[in-house]
């Protein structure tokens, strides 16, 4: 896997997890990583 590779399934992870974590889209997050991942 070259980085590219890599970045595309961080930033899929980050989507999926972000919601979860209490991100929302980055808004209301219960802590700091909720407000990243959500982002």
């Amino acid at each position: 896997m070259d980085m590219e590779q890599i970045l595309e399934v961080l930033v899929q992870l980050i989507q999926v997890l972000g919601p979860l974590m209490g991100g929302g889209g980055g808004g209301g997050g219960t802590g700091s990583l909720g407000s990243l991942f959500g982002s």
